[in-house]
């Protein structure tokens, strides 16, 4: 089972002291710099990584088994509405992806 840490970028945690990171930095590395809300893995495609930032963007990866530090992710979510929040992401299974969004 991979379990991922809140940061500016992702690491996958496959054992208590291995974390290496599997994306770009999301922001700056400042203290408000954005940071990864959320996180999903397709179930039946490991390849398929799915995060939203705290700043409400949507970022994939179609190499999450191989991803590492220099893996460039692909913001999906750039014509959403203005201030809101996202707290949910689903997958289907043809890879659309799908967020639950609330107004602010």
């Amino acid at each position: 089972m991979q379990k991922f840490f809140r940061t500016e970028r992702l690491h996958r945690a496959s054992t208590v002291r291995d974390l290496p990171q599997i994306s770009q930095n999301f922001g700056l590395t400042s203290f408000d710099a954005p940071k990864v809300n959320l996180i999903m893995s397709d179930t039946t495609d490991g390849e398929l990584i799915v995060c939203v930032n705290t700043d409400g963007k949507v970022w994939r990866t179609n190499s999450g088994t191989t991803a590492n530090a220099a893996t460039v992710w692909t913001e999906v979510a750039t014509a959403k509405p203005a201030g809101g929040s996202i707290f949910a992401i689903a997958v289907t299974p043809d890879k659309q992806i799908y967020v639950l969004y609330r107004d602010p």
